[in-house]
């Protein structure tokens, strides 16, 4: 039998979710992993609007290959999941943090494994906490994920270098985050600010921004692996250190020159945030044999 990669469903009351689970073939190990998606409007190939890698499904067949069923998912109000969400101003981060245990509940009942793992890239990385915090996992990857406070770390991204804003303009925006830090919405944002705190959203990152990612692992009793690519320029290594120390007895790997999207880049940002377009580029080398070997020892 070989490796098929399956469109299934999740009906739940406000609609269908979407998603792929890749069945592995004759070499199938019977326990499953589940993978969520990383920040902003992902699909469940870890693309979106303006970014095009499939780092999600290169790293689901890769798993497949190794044996492993792999559910992946498109999130909820993004592609085909887009009619399970009607209003933006609803969702929040517990909703995707609900919709993960629903989709692990779904792998346990279609796929019934012996062990079932999570995974979780960048933002998804304190869905997937949040969500083992919920439900029985054996094992924990933590992909380039945040490991501030995700306030602080919007504050340090859109304060770099790399970012071209005006002190004016830094000074408006951060007067929004700490509203939003705050619990408070603002109605007026400037036209220029609209997409990326259009009043809709602000719910959603209210909720974020109220959860300290190491805090949260902290909690977590389960094997965990934490992974980072050292050329990742989204997400600084220092993330990575915090989540580690927060939970003692976490594995700390890095993966020499991968990015955020899980390829192979340099630190020119112009080559790096290139490839987050480069579908056929393949995974970072060692990520793949890192992750299976963790998950097979557990």
């Amino acid at each position: 039998m070989l490796m098929l990669d399956k469109p299934v469903c999740l009906t739940d009351r406000l609609g269908d979710l979407h998603g792929s689970l890749v069945i592995p073939g004759k070499n199938a190990r019977g326990d499953a992993i589940l993978i969520w998606s990383g920040t902003g409007p992902t699909d469940r190939d870890g693309n979106g609007p303006s970014l095009h890698n499939n780092s999600i499904k290169m790293l689901a067949h890769a798993l497949g290959e190794e044996g492993f069923y792999v559910l992946r998912t498109d999130k909820r109000g993004i592609a085909e999941s887009k009619s399970a969400l009607e209003d933006e101003a609803q969702i929040t981060f517990e909703a995707f943090v609900e919709d993960c245990c629903g989709w692990a509940q779904y792998l346990k009942n279609e796929v019934n494994p012996n062990k079932i793992y999570l995974i979780g890239h960048s933002e998804g990385a304190l869905v997937a906490t949040l969500a083992a915090q919920q439900m029985k996992f054996d094992a924990l990857v933590l992909l380039a994920g945040i490991g501030m406070k995700p306030a602080e770390l919007l504050r340090r991204q859109l304060g770099g270098d790399q970012i071209n804003l005006t002190a004016d303009d830094l000074k408006k925006i951060f007067e929004i985050i700490l509203s939003l830090e705050n619990g408070k919405k603002i109605e007026n944002i400037e036209q220029d600010l609209m997409e990326q705190f259009r009043p809709s959203v602000q719910p959603y990152l209210i909720s974020w921004f109220k959860y300290d990612p190491a805090l949260e692992l902290s909690k977590i009793e389960i094997p965990t692996l934490v992974i980072h690519g050292t050329q990742d320029l989204q997400v600084s290594g220092e993330n990575a250190e915090r989540l580690a120390a927060a939970k003692t007895d976490a594995e700390l790997f890095w993966i020499p020159n991968m990015n955020h999207v899980l390829k192979h880049a340099s630190k020119d940002p112009r080559q790096n945030y290139g490839t987050y377009n480069k579908p056929l580029l393949p995974l970072a080398d060692g990520l793949l044999p890192k992750i299976s070997q963790f998950l097979k020892k557990e």
